[in-house]
C-alpha cells in the first residue's frame, strides 16, 4: 500500500494559515479584555450602577456585564473569537494529519528498504 505524502506547498499554506487565525485570536483576546477592563471600571467608578449605594461585587460583575458587556457588544466578538478559535483548531488537526502522514511514509520507505536487502 503506498502512502500519500501531502503537498508541501499546502503545508505551508496552512501554516500561514494559522499564523494569520492565531494573530486574529490575539487581537480578538486583547480587544475583549480591554473592554472587560473598561467595564469594571465603569461599574465601579459609575455611581449609577451602584446599589444601595455601593459598587457591585466583582463576581457580580464578572458574570453579567464583563461578559456580555454593558450593552451586549462582546457578545457578537465572543461569538468572532469561538468561530476563529474552532478553525484554528480544525487547521491544526490538519496540519498535525499532514505530519502524520509524512511519518508514515518514512516508515513505509524504511520498511521497503529492510526488504529489499
Amino acid at each position: 500500500m503506498a502512502i500519500k505524502v501531502p503537498d508541501y506547498d499546502d503545508m505551508v499554506t496552512l501554516a500561514g494559515k494559522i499564523k494569520q487565525l492565531t494573530s486574529r485570536k490575539m487581537n480578538l483576546d486583547v480587544e475583549i479584555k480591554a473592554r472587560e477592563a473598561e467595564i469594571t471600571t465603569i461599574m465601579t467608578t459609575d455611581t449609577g450602577y451602584f446599589q444601595n449605594g455601593k459598587a457591585p461585587s466583582m463576581s457580580f460583575i464578572e458574570s453579567t456585564w464583563k461578559y456580555t458587556g454593558i450593552n451586549g457588544e462582546l457578545i457578537p466578538k465572543r461569538n468572532e473569537l469561538a468561530e476563529i478559535v474552532a478553525e484554528l483548531e480544525e487547521s491544526k488537526i490538519i496540519f498535525d494529519i499532514y505530519r502524520m502522514q509524512i511519518d508514515l511514509f518514512r516508515t513505509e520507505a524504511a520498511n521497503n528498504r529492510r526488504t529489499e536487502l
